[in-house]
C-alpha cells in the first residue's frame, strides 16, 4: 500500500483540468470531461472549500483564482427565492427549476466558509455574505437531515450561533426519536454522506459547548465507524441498496464523498475528545484511496492524478469526476491540517 507526503501540496492537475470559465464540470468520461452533464453547484462549492483550505496550508495564490471561478457559478445560480439552481449545461444555462435541498446546504457550507476566512479575500467574502444573506432558511424549508447538516457547517463558519443552535436542536430530536440500544442514529437507514451529521454536531459542539451536541456526535459516530467496518477494513456504506434498519446492508458502490466525510468527522471527534483512538480511525479511512479497501485497490490515478469514482463489485469505476477529486483533496487537505496542528 503506497502512501504520500501529507507535507507536500497535493495535485491539483485533474482540478485544473475540470475547469473552465464557467466552473467545474460534474462528470468525466474516464479522465476527460463529459460535457453532456454540464455543471453542478454541487460541486463547485465543496471546490471552494478545497481552494481556501489549499490556500491556508500552502499559501498558492493562484488557487483563489479557481475559488473566485467556482464562487461566480454560485452567484448566478441564486434566483430571486433566494435559492439556487443546482445544474447548468456546459453552455451555462441552468437546467432545472431548484436545486435539491442538500445542494442548498452545500452551497450554504461553502458560503460560510468564505465569510469565515473573509481574511484570504475581504471583497469576495462580502459578496458571498450577501448571497448568503438572501437565503432565506427556515427549519420547514430545509426537511432533510443531511441538509440540515450541510447548512448548520456553513453557518458555523460563519459564526451564526442562533442558527447552529436551532439546526443541531432538530437533528438532536431527530437522534432521540430514532435511538434504540443497538441503533445509534437520526433515521433508520444509513445511505450517502452519513458522517456529515455527527461532524455538523461536533461543530455545533465547538461553538456553544453543549454537552447534549457533543454526545449525539460522538455516539452517532461510534456507531458509523463500526458499521462501515468488513473485517476491520473500511467500507463505506454502497449506493446498490443502502442500509436499512434490520436489513443487510449493501457493500458496493461505494463512494469517494462518503470516505470523505468519515475522515473529516473523525478527525473532528480527535479535536473535541484529544482520543487518539479517533485519529487512528482517520487514518484508517485515509488508507481507504491507498488500496486498504474491500478490493484491495488504488483509488488513485498516478498518470492524471485523478480519483476513480468509487469501487464496484467488479473493480474501480474507471471514470474520474468532480466529486471524487474534490472529496479527495478535501481528505488530503484535512489529513495534512491534523498532521501539523
Amino acid at each position: 500500500m503506497t502512501t504520500i507526503n501529507l507535507s507536500e501540496p497535493p495535485s491539483l492537475n485533474h482540478i485544473y483540468n475540470l475547469t473552465t470559465q464557467k466552473g467545474l464540470y460534474q462528470h468525466c468520461r474516464f479522465n476527460e470531461p463529459d460535457k453532456k452533464f454540464g455543471y453542478s453547484i454541487d460541486d463547485n462549492a465543496r471546490a471552494i472549500i478545497v481552494a481556501y483550505q489549499y490556500y491556508e496550508l500552502f499559501k498558492d495564490q493562484k488557487v483563489l483564482d479557481l475559488a473566485k471561478i467556482y464562487f461566480r457559478y454560485i452567484d448566478r445560480a441564486q434566483m430571486e427565492s433566494g435559492f439556487f439552481h443546482n445544474f447548468s449545461s456546459s453552455a451555462g444555462n441552468f437546467i432545472d427549476l431548484c436545486g435539491s435541498q442538500d445542494s442548498q446546504g452545500r452551497t450554504i457550507w461553502a458560503l460560510g466558509y468564505m465569510v469565515g476566512k473573509a481574511d484570504i479575500d475581504p471583497e469576495l467574502a462580502k459578496k458571498a455574505k450577501k448571497v448568503m444573506d438572501n437565503f432565506k432558511f427556515d427549519l420547514r424549508s430545509i426537511k432533510y437531515e443531511r441538509a440540515r447538516a450541510f447548512s448548520l457547517l456553513g453557518y458555523f463558519y460563519a459564526g451564526d450561533e442562533i442558527k447552529v443552535k436551532r439546526i443541531a436542536d432538530k437533528l438532536t430530536r431527530k437522534y432521540a426519536k430514532h435511538e434504540t440500544e443497538t441503533w445509534h442514529w437520526f433515521e433508520n437507514h444509513l445511505t450517502y454522506s452519513n458522517a456529515i451529521m455527527p461532524f455538523a454536531m461536533l461543530q455545533a459542539f465547538k461553538m456553544t459547548g453543549r454537552e447534549d451536541y457533543k454526545n449525539v456526535g460522538l455516539k452517532s459516530l461510534k456507531f458509523l465507524n463500526t458499521k462501515c467496518l468488513v473485517d476491520g477494513i473500511p467500507a463505506p456504506i454502497g449506493q446498490n441498496g443502502w442500509y436499512m434498519k434490520g436489513q443487510k446492508k449493501a457493500l458496493y458502490d461505494q463512494q469517494v464523498v462518503d470516505v470523505c466525510d468519515m475522515i473529516l468527522a473523525n478527525i473532528k471527534a480527535f479535536e473535541v475528545t484529544n482520543e487518539k483512538k479517533y485519529m487512528k480511525t482517520a487514518n484508517l479511512w485515509w488508507s481507504w484511496f491507498f488500496g486498504n479497501n474491500t478490493n484491495n485497490m488504488s483509488l488513485i490515478n498516478e498518470e492524471t492524478q485523478g480519483i476513480f469514482d468509487g469501487l464496484t463489485h467488479n473493480g474501480i469505476n474507471l471514470n474520474q469526476g468532480a466529486e471524487s477529486i474534490v472529496c479527495y483533496l478535501l481528505s488530503y487537505l484535512a489529513m495534512a491540517k491534523s498532521a501539523v496542528s
